[in-house]
């Protein structure tokens, strides 16, 4: 204590005490700042890039691969993206780090027969109905278009190419007993959706969100 009061009698030395600590303050908030700024820069690689870093690691593009689907989920404390796409039959499965887009994760299987009972199959057509007959199964196939003409469709409203878009989602579901499409897409950060008819093509529902 007495050290501390010999350097603080007299008004020169208290003034000087003062300036160092203020100078200190400002070096240990401007370092506190700039570890938040980066933190907050640290943002995620979206889930359009997140479906190109696996395509092209399986060596597929976009028009090579259908059923192609993207999920936002955790993983051993980390973001990530579940990627899922069907191509040459086989199915393919990444988990991919949101921010790094560190493969995590792949796998590699035959599409099964098990496959092949959804709703939708490989081509993404109609497959089959629980107590529907194979004869009925295959009229109800040509009864929808198919999965490609419905992504034509959507493409063709939004004006968008089918280069630019990535897609994350397209099946075929039955909703209030009519059957449709359920197609979505990205272009940046624009997500588009788009619910099409399945027999005649008409668009029933669409909606384009920023995110």
């Amino acid at each position: 204590m007495k050290k501390i009061s010999t350097l603080l009698n007299s008004p020169k030395r208290i003034l000087f005490f003062t300036i160092c600590v203020i100078l200190i303050s400002v070096i240990l908030a401007s370092a506190f700042i700039r570890s938040s700024s980066s933190a907050a820069d640290k943002s995620v690689i979206g889930p359009e890039k997140g479906a190109l870093i696996a395509l092209d690691n399986a060596g597929y593009n976009l028009q090579q691969v259908s059923d192609l689907s993207t999920a936002y989920g955790n993983k051993d404390f980390d973001t990530v993206y579940k990627i899922r796409f069907t191509a040459d039959g086989y199915r393919f499965y990444y988990v991919i780090e949101s921010t790094s887009g560190e493969i995590l994760k792949y796998e590699k299987n035959p599409v099964s027969s098990s496959d092949a009972s959804d709703i939708e199959d490989d081509s993404g057509q109609f497959s089959s109905q629980e107590g529907a007959s194979q004869e009925q199964n295959t009229s109800s196939q040509s009864a929808y278009i198919d999965i490609e003409a419905a992504k034509s469709i959507a493409l063709a409203d939004s004006g968008v190419s089918s280069a630019s878009a990535v897609f994350t989602k397209a099946k075929l579901d039955r909703e209030d007993g009519i059957y449709v499409y359920e197609i979505e897409f990205y272009v940046g950060n624009y997500e588009y959706e788009y619910e099409i008819n399945a027999v005649d093509g008409k668009i029933m529902d669409k909606s384009i969100e920023e995110d």
